[in-house]
């Protein structure tokens, strides 16, 4: 799990703005790891260079994302965070997590599979909508816009 911890800070570092990334902890990253989660990583030589993190439910600021919306689906898989190093970005890394991950729920079967981004943050809501989702709503909480976006896992043509 450290490498997952240090690859978030040190992209955090990177980001334009503050609020573009809010690094999940270790201990929430645990907790996760007793239900289903999905935990993908690339790696060049020894060094992590890209994470992704997924897992069963979600919770939004605290809270389980259906305690601030609805969400359609019997069973909810929250895609939490895709980091990509600065180095390795613009190649399509998290656009393929997401794709991965969005595979990966269906065949655990969920079927409806959430995330969250600023609505700033251009590279992520591209790579988000491209994959399929929709915007469904944007919540400011303690000054953290976060547009949320949702999607069926089945497969889309």
């Amino acid at each position: 799990m450290k490498p997952v911890i240090k690859l978030q800070d040190e992209v955090n570092k990177t980001l334009l703005h503050d609020e573009y990334y809010y690094p999940t902890d270790e201990r929430t990253i645990q907790e996760c790891l007793d239900g289903d989660y999905i935990l993908l990583g690339v790696y060049n030589k020894d060094k992590l260079i890209a994470a992704s993190f997924a897992f069963e439910g979600g919770l939004f600021f605290s809270k389980p994302i259906t305690d601030w919306m609805e969400i359609p689906g019997n069973k909810i898989m929250c895609h939490e965070f895709v980091v990509v190093d600065m180095e390795y970005r613009g190649n399509g890394i998290q656009k393929r997590f997401m794709d991965a991950t969005i595979r990966e729920a269906r065949q655990m079967g969920y079927d409806t599979i959430w995330c969250c981004a600023h609505p700033n943050n251009t590279p992520s809501v591209c790579s988000i909508e491209s994959t399929g989702y929709k915007f469904a709503d944007q919540f400011v909480v303690d000054g953290w816009p976060r547009n949320v976006y949702y999607r069926s896992t089945s497969i889309q043509r």
